[in-house]
């Protein structure tokens, strides 16, 4: 199945300020505000949008299922909370290259760019993804299993 495309988020989304923690689309917004590169920034501006979806469907997933007492830690959701980097060696994959994805786009910023601290933001963007994303699996089960247990 073909990845969903993604517009870039609006330059207005991506300079607005947002109060809370270091959530996805924070983060990804701080490294628009820093980077000078358009490449880039067209990139994190495209990762923004896939991010927000990605945040949507987790919203949709707590609110049909609940929220497990694990996944909370001072009111705040453990998938949007910041986490350290995530090793080298996941932005250097190259399996998903050409792949319309949110952790391949990040993986094309992290070698689009040189600034130390953009790349350094990478691999904490990648590394709260990948969290996301493996939650999302885990509610995806759920639907399988609420489908094949009401037939």
């Amino acid at each position: 199945m073909p990845y969903k495309r993604y517009s870039p988020a609006t330059e207005e989304d991506m300079n607005k300020r947002m109060k809370g923690d270091n959530t996805l689309c924070n983060t990804l917004r701080e490294m628009y505000r820093i980077s000078s590169d358009s490449e880039v920034m067209l990139k994190l501006r495209i990762a923004f949008s896939m991010g927000k979806a990605m945040c949507g469907r987790l919203v949709f997933y707590k609110g049909k299922y609940g929220f497990q007492q694990s996944e909370i830690q001072d009111g705040v959701w453990v998938e949007f909370r910041e986490r350290e980097p995530i090793d080298v060696s996941e932005m250097d994959k190259k399996r998903w290259e050409g792949h319309h994805s949110i952790c391949q786009t990040i993986r094309d910023i992290y070698h689009l760019t040189n600034d130390p601290d953009l790349k350094l933001k990478c691999r904490v963007v990648m590394a709260m993804t990948k969290a996301m994303h493996e939650k999302l699996k885990t509610y995806k089960d759920m639907e399988v299993q609420n489908v094949s247990n009401s037939r």
